[in-house]
């Protein structure tokens, strides 16, 4: 699987594409084909070396929406679309790359039912709302993998006016 990896915190140029084994998701964790995945300014952050604790290597990733291909632990079946969010320690695991595999009590959450557990407001919440024309995420930029160093930049120089998208 393609992924960007940082071996060591720096400028937007430290992060390369590479390609990595599919990780095997473990009984309570779930394997996502990762469609696309929002920037944050955690990973702006952590690639900046300013994270206590993140060992490098590190694939980063908060945010991130695709289609499972494994849940062990089966609350979730293969082929469910799903979106995901860090909450508490998940920022321990490296993330996203292409596929994917996180503990499913990181707040996995389908878009079609199933689990809700989203910090003060379920992410199907959200969802529905979008979904209903009653919100519109404001997207700033829209960017492919390959072109993640200028993902990077556009966050570090707050040239996006919005949420920077990162399509895989």
């Amino acid at each position: 699987m393609k992924a960007a990896v940082i071996h060591a915190p720096g400028a937007p140029e430290v992060l390369a594409i590479e390609e990595l084994p599919v990780p095997q998701p473990a009984p309570g964790w779930v394997l996502i084909r990762v469609k696309a995945f929002g920037l944050n300014r955690s990973e702006l952050f952590t690639r900046q070396g300013h994270s206590p604790g993140v060992e490098f290597p590190r694939v980063l990733g908060i945010e991130a929406v695709g289609i499972v291909e494994e849940a062990p632990g089966g609350d979730f079946k293969p082929g469910q679309t799903v979106a995901t969010a860090m909450v508490g320690d998940a920022w321990k695991f490296d993330r996203f790359s292409p596929m994917d595999a996180i503990p499913s009590t990181v707040n996995l959450t389908t878009y079609s039912g199933g689990s809700t557990d989203f910090i003060e407001t379920p992410l199907q919440t959200v969802v529905t709302e979008v979904e209903e024309d009653r919100i519109t995420p404001r997207i700033g930029r829209v960017f492919q993998l390959d072109d993640i160093v200028e993902a990077h930049r556009c966050m570090e120089d707050n040239a996006a006016a919005g949420k920077i998208v990162v399509l895989t």
